[in-house]
């Protein structure tokens, strides 16, 4: 009986950590609520992109994107977030890229 209930346990945490606790979830329920359900088609689409989106920019930048996500007030402060998180990771590629452009070059 306690091991049923520990397993139930368990599983609902884990529920939750995957639905509403992860900072990708946190990102698409705000999303959602400032610009309606027409964000993302399917529900894992929008975690999905928003996990790729944090790999690229990084700790300092998924910071600032949870910072600005918590301050909106708006469909499009919301989608401004975005916009500057995903300029910050692009911004990273384009470092990475002249950082390896100069390295073959100069061999």
């Amino acid at each position: 009986m306690i091991l049923v209930l520990l397993g139930a346990l368990g599983a609902g945490g884990y529920y939750a950590w995957m639905q509403y606790l992860r900072p990708e979830a946190r990102v698409c329920r705000k999303l959602e609520s400032l610009c309606g359900s027409a964000v993302s088609k399917e529900p894992d689409e929008c975690t999905r992109s928003i996990a790729d989106l944090r790999a690229r920019i990084g700790e300092n930048g998924q910071q600032r994107m949870d910072s600005c996500m918590s301050e909106a007030q708006s469909c499009s402060a919301g989608m401004g977030c975005m916009a500057g998180a995903g300029l910050t990771g692009l911004g990273g590629a384009v470092e990475d890229f002249f950082k390896g452009l100069g390295k073959s070059v100069g061999k």
